[in-house]
């Protein structure tokens, strides 16, 4: 179930904002010191209570659930979004025919790999001209010759089991007693729209964020959900496509 309830007090947006950054911190790394520590103690109790954060002997975590208001809010304000994330991803490959990938270092998803990302910017005047601004901001570099390959929903969510209403498959037996059926459905926990844009380059100058990777290599890694799946269609060799992926955690 999508979240629809807006976190607001600000120690509580705080608290959500630090284990963003990290898959489990200690209270003492969580508390900034000028907080009393009561008050910091009973906000972070509520967000334990509310299911937004797990506590594992002397860590904290986010939960599914943090996990999934993370992804549908504004990582500067924590604002909850009502409509999917409009990103643009770029599918770079040097002349070896290795694809360029990035390092999430947020949460959801921190420490998997990634096709360079960026969210749409209200300033940018076409899908083109946001990702030459992306590859600039993010590699230093001017590329060229880039295309829009295609778009692609992403969906993500978990495979649950619920109870099946009585009508569509209980059974009785025994005379009184009711024994109901199950069946898995799944839950959606995000949505992100996505245009992919392509191009090719030898000298990009990369850091320890990035690194290239073979495309065969990549449904060994710890790779971003839709990563794999969109790399291969890309491979396709369509002049355009439009696809659905839907991702399970």
């Amino acid at each position: 179930m999508l979240e629809r309830n807006t976190i607001k007090h600000p120690i509580e947006r705080d608290i959500l904002q630090f284990l963003t950054t990290c898959e489990s911190a200690r209270f003492s790394d969580i508390r900034p010191s000028k907080i009393d520590t009561n008050l910091f103690t009973y906000h972070l109790k509520l967000l334990v209570k509310a299911g937004y954060i797990t506590k594992s002997d002397t860590k904290y975590t986010l939960s599914s659930l943090g996990l999934n208001y993370i992804e549908r809010v504004n990582h500067d304000a924590l604002q909850l979004r009502v409509h999917p994330k409009i990103v643009t991803k770029l599918l770079i490959q040097d002349g070896y025919g290795k694809v360029l990938l990035e390092k999430r270092t947020v949460q959801p998803h921190i420490n998997t790999w990634e096709l360079p990302s960026s969210e749409m910017r209200i300033d940018d005047e076409s899908i083109i001209a946001m990702a030459a601004r992306q590859a600039t901001e993010k590699l230093s570099h001017i590329p060229s010759k880039l295309r829009h390959v295609g778009d692609c929903y992403i969906t993500i969510g978990k495979k649950v089991r619920t109870n099946v209403h009585p009508a569509e498959g209980a059974v009785l037996v025994d005379g009184d007693v009711l024994h109901l059926a199950t069946k898995e459905v799944f839950e959606t926990e995000s949505r992100t729209f996505a245009h992919i844009v392509r191009f090719e380059s030898d000298d990009i100058v990369i850091d320890d964020r990035f690194k290239w990777a073979e495309p065969l290599d990549i449904a060994r890694m710890k790779a971003a959900p839709g990563t794999e799946q969109i790399i291969t269609r890309a491979f396709f060799g369509d002049d355009f496509f439009f696809e659905e992926f839907t991702v399970a955690n």
